[in-house]
């Protein structure tokens, strides 16, 4: 959209700016944009105080989310909506829900999109990075309270993801989804070019960087955050997220391997989903020790029925038993507890009978099944 002013007398000007709301309208309704047509015309009426008319106000949001400079250049909106990469969801004239998720059929025109959106466009696994930066630092993104980003090339693009949302302080971004889909957890993961990424490259670096650009700290009024993949982020820093209540995590996204962040005081509901990795290897039951009173004193509700751990379904019942973590829960959901007669020392019924009390204050739940005399010793929710 043109900024600028337009002299009232002038009449060819002021068709000239009922031809570019025009086209605005046109640009925001290919982007699913719905906002009423008279706040449009109004916003290109608008007068200033010396009774001109201003084209492109910047103190109008509607207009000047996409009209703002973005990098080097003024973000396409028309070609983001073609690309079909971002999904917007529109209350009014605010931007509050965004969907990133590379689309595989518009790559052919993308790098001229990128190009128009003043990145470089010689790298194609950098278009990615380029079309999240466009859009994030873009104060149209200041109003989001939902944002996902599904990474594909995430060797690239994850890093300059956070740094884009690090840039501004996120006032009002309650619910963020941020990693990449995997079949099994640390496989190779295919770019968008066809190239291999090995996400084991990152071990005890981490391929986000959380810690250098200042990620959490953006992101006051965050309250659910679901984190999917391997080693992205250093750590889950929550004495910067005071509003974070719901923590959801599929894979060891840590650094270090680890699946749960050191603490997270405010999360009332984790839930964890992880399995066998590429490598046979499975979770480590003794990962359930890390949670704890002290890093987690609101935690009231874990999901674990996504969750499999070594040692099988009674190494994981003991394990929670002996935790300090148990008695504030009020809800536990577990995968299985379907457990073999020998992983048993000692009398079945006995070990089981002993193991009850420890449960008996919460609501246990299993996702694929338990074995009678399990589900009723433990008065496992059906």
């Amino acid at each position: 959209m043109a900024v600028g002013f337009l002299d009232n007398g002038d009449e060819s000007l002021r068709r000239m700016a009922a031809e570019v709301a025009v086209l605005h309208v046109k640009t925001v309704v290919l982007a699913g944009r719905r906002p009423a047509l008279d706040t449009l015309f109004r916003a290109w009426t608008e007068r200033t105080p010396d009774h001109r008319t201003f084209v492109g106000n910047r103190r109008w949001d509607a207009t000047t989310a996409w009209s703002a400079p973005t990098m080097s250049g003024v973000i396409d909106i028309a070609g983001l909506a073609a690309d079909g990469s971002w999904q917007f969801g529109w209350v009014g004239d605010r931007l509050e829900k965004a969907v990133f998720r590379l689309v595989p059929g518009t790559a052919v025109e993308r790098g001229a999109l990128v190009a128009r959106l003043g990145g470089n466009a010689s790298d194609p696994e950098q278009w990615e990075g380029a079309l999240i930066e466009a859009v994030l630092g873009d104060p149209v993104s200041a109003d989001l309270r939902t944002l996902e980003l599904h990474l594909t090339d995430f060797h690239h693009s994850a890093r300059r993801a956070a740094r884009a949302l690090a840039a501004h302080r996120r006032g009002q971004l309650a619910e963020l989804y941020f990693g990449h889909d995997f079949r099994l957890l640390f496989e190779h993961a295919t770019s968008s070019t066809g190239g291999r990424i090995d996400p084991t490259s990152w071990l005890n670096e981490g391929v986000v960087d959380d810690g250098a650009c200042g990620l959490w700290n953006a992101l006051p009024a965050l309250r659910e955050l679901t984190i999917e993949g391997g080693l992205l982020f250093d750590d889950i820093d929550s004495d910067a997220l005071p509003a974070l209540t719901e923590l959801r995590l599929r894979g060891a996204v840590l650094s270090d391997g680890a699946v749960f962040p050191r603490k997270a005081p405010g999360v009332v509901t984790l839930a964890l989903e992880i399995g066998t990795d590429v490598f046979g290897t499975v979770c480590p039951v003794e990962q359930l020790e890390q949670l704890d009173p002290a890093g987690y004193p609101a935690l009231r509700h874990l999901d674990l029925g996504d969750a499999e751990f070594d040692g099988g379904d009674y190494a994981t019942l003991v394990t929670l038993a002996e935790s300090p973590i148990l008695r504030q829960l009020e809800t536990l959901t577990l995968r299985s507890l379907y457990i073999e007669d020998h992983e048993i020392e000692d009398d079945r019924q006995a070990a089981l009978a002993a193991l009850a009390p420890a449960f008996a204050h919460l609501t246990l739940d299993v996702t694929d099944g338990a074995d009678e005399d399990v589900a009723a010793v433990l008065d496992i929710t059906d």
